[in-house]
């Protein structure tokens, strides 16, 4: 019965003012009827928090005396109230407003909780990670002891902050390993000479130049002689990385889905390097060569020194550049006949292989009847995906038959020895290996039933992939079939 008077309440007091101007419209001109109505009836809504306002609650939790009493504002801040009149002002207020005073405190309390979590979300300094996390997970369960009772009464919210704890506890292991692994990476290979010319370059006073287009941070990397030698690109500065200097995206943790389907954040290094291995693995020559990195410089962003006032150590991806190469974007239409049919069908093969989620114009290079690929930060996936690639539209080579010499590679595909050096020198995991040989096994069906081009980019999404998925020994005759279906839709 409580519950239904309150809902009632609830009611009128979303629409007080339609009815007190229909049924008394002298008291809706002469009385302030909205200063009552707010005062003992404002329920607090997340979206009035202030996460500014944070900091100075966790002060306030804190210093809170046993006999002392929280009040909240409509922002969310929190005040202590410690003379007995103010602690009845805020029972009196509580029982007129059926209890949205305690609400708004609660929720006040429990957003402060979260917003603390949130606060250095991404910490990159392997050192002090370990002690951080321990650091913050005490300071959030000594603040919980300080709040047992709330005004007199038992702290709804407890169990929900006990749950963000674990959470940020869960997200917290998540981005050590990430962070541990592209360390362990850059450290467990011989350094190339092209990166030692870079170090070169920044101590000679070139620093990195980040580069203006694009929605992660990379920086062209010079030698002493000033000549550009490659692209870097720290993991850290990713799309939705804390330490992305675009802005291009909401900052979310390392680890976390929000790149692409089956693409985590922080692990686009991994997967350009990948690309390079699994391009070298076959000796297509498409892809520049890409090796792991690390660079100290002050030019390098980080969300706690915006103003670059101290050196910051990066890891990441590092990519040769290579000359007399063009983007698609600035050759005619005309020019695309001119492509080498064995070069178009390579690219395609790879994108199929590596599960290319973001091929376009902007990655696609040519120059001098050859085509090199960049940027593969969204390749290796480790769910079903669809295949994103340019080369679905390139014509008039999509409604040409894939050469003999990829037909063979494809029936005799060295997926082990394949995946074991994905797996073991760029930290690809299980899953992701599994998606690709998923992928190849649709393509074998695909290219042994004679499909162009054309006719597989209507078969290469994700309603295919998905009948494919943990099928072990039964995945290729699930493929053909697949195929064989598709093509009596033909």
């Amino acid at each position: 019965m409580a519950g239904k008077r309150k809902k009632i309440f609830n009611l009128i007091c979303l629409n007080y003012r339609d009815i007190i101007k229909k049924c008394w419209p002298w008291a809706y001109k002469f009385f302030l009827i909205d200063y009552f109505i707010l005062i003992f009836a404002h329920r607090y809504s997340a979206q009035n928090f202030n996460a500014l306002n944070f900091k100075d609650n966790i002060k306030s939790i804190r210093a809170r005396g046993k006999h002392d009493w929280l009040r909240a504002n409509r922002e969310g801040k929190l005040f202590q109230v410690s003379s007995s009149w103010g602690k009845f002002w805020i029972w009196l207020q509580n029982k007129l407003s059926l209890g949205a005073f305690h609400e708004r405190l609660e929720r006040a309390i429990y957003l402060s909780f979260f917003s603390m979590t949130l606060e250095f979300l991404n910490p990159l300094d392997r050192e002090i990670f370990k002690d951080f996390v321990e650091r913050k997970l005490q300071m959030m369960n000594r603040l919980l002891k300080c709040l047992e009772e709330v005004n007199g009464g038992e702290f709804g919210k407890r169990g929900s902050i006990e749950h963000n704890i674990q959470l940020f506890h869960r997200r917290s292991f998540i981005q050590a390993k990430i962070i541990k692994q592209m360390h362990q990476a850059v450290q467990q290979v011989r350094k190339p000479e092209i990166v030692k010319l870079a170090e070169e370059g920044l101590r000679a006073g070139f620093t990195p130049h980040l580069v203006g287009q694009g929605k992660s941070g990379s920086y062209w990397m010079r030698s002493k002689e000033a000549e550009v030698l490659g692209l870097f690109k720290p993991f850290d500065e990713e799309p939705f990385a804390i330490n992305n200097p675009t802005k291009g995206g909401r900052i979310t943790f390392l680890g976390d889905r929000k790149m692409r389907p089956g693409v985590c954040v922080g692990e686009a290094a991994h997967n350009e390097v990948a690309a390079f291995q699994l391009d070298k693995f076959f000796g297509f020559g498409i892809v520049p060569k890409t090796y792991y990195a690390s660079f100290t410089d002050r030019a390098f962003y980080s969300r706690l020194d915006p103003l670059h006032k101290s050196p910051h150590k990066k890891y990441g991806s590092f990519q040769e550049y290579i000359e007399g190469f063009i983007s698609f974007y600035e050759i005619a239409a005309s020019e695309v006949p001119k492509i080498p049919l064995d070069e178009y069908q390579t690219l395609l093969f790879f994108d199929l292989i590596s599960g290319n989620g973001d091929r376009h114009l902007d990655n696609l290079l040519i120059g001098d009847e050859k085509l090199a690929a960049i940027d593969h930060a969204y390749c290796f996936p480790d769910v079903a995906s669809s295949i994103e690639t340019i080369c679905w539209s390139l014509k008039p080579h999509t409604d040409k038959l894939f050469h003999p010499d990829i037909k063979k590679l494809a029936n005799h595909f060295p997926f082990e020895s394949l995946s074991w050096k994905l797996r073991k020198r760029c930290f690809r995991s299980y899953r992701s290996m599994e998606r690709l040989r998923e992928r190849v096994a649709l393509f074998r069906a695909a290219v042994n039933a004679d499909l162009t081009a054309h006719q597989m980019s209507f078969l290469f999404n994700r309603q295919e992939f998905v009948k494919l998925v943990d099928l072990g020994t039964d995945l290729d005759k699930e493929a053909e079939l697949i195929v064989k279906t598709y093509v009596q839709t033909l």
